[in-house]
């Protein structure tokens, strides 16, 4: 199931993202520091947390997806291509 659109406005924290559906993860590889979700087909959303200084060093040892409240979209694309 792909995400809806109203799921990342309603959601109070990522953590309540984390098992719905979108299926909702974090980049590796050479897109650290950013989250996806599926859309239709090959198509992701990616976005980023948005952290202030004090918050970075609660996410020095990973991301804490409870204590991110605010995201910024960075693209729509199909990033396996």
């Amino acid at each position: 199931m792909k995400v809806k659109p109203t799921s990342l406005v309603a959601a109070s924290n990522l953590e309540v993202l984390r098992n719905a559906p979108g299926r909702f993860h974090e980049l590796r590889a050479d897109r650290p520091g950013q989250f996806a979700a599926d859309l239709d087909g090959p198509y992701r959303l990616i976005f980023e947390p948005v952290l202030s200084a004090e918050e970075k060093v609660a996410h020095a040892d990973g991301f804490v997806w409870s204590k991110i409240t605010h995201v910024s979209i960075v693209a729509i694309e199909d990033y396996h291509a």
